[in-house]
């Protein structure tokens, strides 16, 4: 009981300490290109990590070693060698083409 409460107390210290808002999200798919928008408020590009695999795209913020924020966007197949990426004003865009599957 003890140890439930102290890890909950710990969690709500975390989050105030550094929130990341969970802000606007859109995955959408255009043509050729899959194009992913994430608010993240005044995170700073520094804490900001972004990992592209061919069928998701991962974003983390790790803030003095710790992540305080973690989310999966699962997407169509993509060409994670060519992805894009930007954060500018807080806002996250990750544009990649989509792979063609030849039969």
């Amino acid at each position: 009981m003890l140890l439930q409460l102290s890890r909950r107390l710990l969690s709500y210290v975390e989050a105030q300490a550094f929130e990341v808002p969970e802000g606007y999200v859109e995955v959408s798919t255009t043509g050729d290109e899959v194009l992913l928008t994430c608010e993240l408020g005044q995170v700073r590009a520094d804490d900001l990590n972004v990992v592209v695999s061919d069928h998701e795209v991962c974003v983390r913020v790790v803030k003095g070693g710790l992540t305080k924020y973690s989310r999966n966007f699962k997407t169509e197949r993509i060409d994670s060698s060519k992805a894009r990426i930007s954060y500018l004003n807080g806002v996250l865009e990750v544009r990649a083409p989509r792979k063609r599957i030849v039969f």
